[in-house]
């Protein structure tokens, strides 16, 4: 029954949109064209921010709200999406269910300021800093505890884990796949990996997973 009515959210979140706002694949202009019609659009969620979520680089991604939905964004919008609301400010989130507790936000309104963050098309190639020079900042990082909530990929894969102390733990594909039944809200993990702590908080990319108390399990083959 959950998965016919998130399967309804979904297409009643589609309903209306012009066709280039329709799907998940759009990229460059078609991002921000799909964040307009989201404009006026009715909220897709309500509450007060509980904490940024961070990727493994340190970069703003997305945000936890108190009720336990999480709002993912595009990277390349974190600094934005950071200087427009914090940690206990109360947002209006558009977009759509990307995953059951999980919303792809478009647009964020701080409730009381008015402000908004509508997602812009990622700068083009050459503009970032490659991936493998962004990794040479990364550091090793542990973290163990109980998984309070999941995190999905585009496709619906469980990609990540967000510890009871706010650690977010972001896992490879096969090892959602390898690690299935423990990557679940409620469950306890340790892990170990590399990634990043700044001012928003910690995450990292687990190179290592396993039961709390158990050594971890390398995930990569040497």
């Amino acid at each position: 029954m959950k998965t016919f009515v998130y399967a309804i959210s979904v297409a009643l979140a589609c309903a209306g949109l012009p066709a280039y706002a329709q799907g998940k694949k759009g990229k460059g202009p078609d991002e921000h064209w799909r964040a307009q019609s989201y404009l006026h659009a009715p909220p897709a969620a309500q509450a007060k921010v509980s904490r940024l979520l961070l990727n493994p680089f340190g970069e703003v991604d997305g945000l936890l709200l108190e009720d336990g939905v999480i709002v993912t964004y595009p990277a390349h919008m974190g600094a934005q999406l950071a200087a427009v609301v914090k940690p206990g400010d109360a947002v209006i989130v558009k977009g759509y269910p990307e995953a059951p507790g999980q919303i792809k936000g478009y647009v964020v309104t701080n409730a009381a300021s008015g402000q908004s963050v509508l997602t812009l098309p990622k700068p083009p190639p050459g503009a970032e800093m490659p991936k493998h020079l962004r990794g040479a900042g990364l550091r090793e990082m542990t973290a163990s505890g109980e998984i309070r909530q999941i995190r999905f990929g585009r496709r619906g894969e469980i990609n990540g884990a967000i510890l009871a102390d706010g650690t977010i733990v972001r896992v490879p594909s096969h090892a959602a796949q390898r690690f299935g039944a423990l990557l679940a809200a409620g469950q306890r993990i340790a892990a170990s990996g590399y990634g990043t702590q700044n001012q928003f908080g910690r995450a990292f990319e687990a190179t290592a997973l396993a039961p709390e108390g158990q050594p971890p399990q390398p995930l990569y083959a040497r």
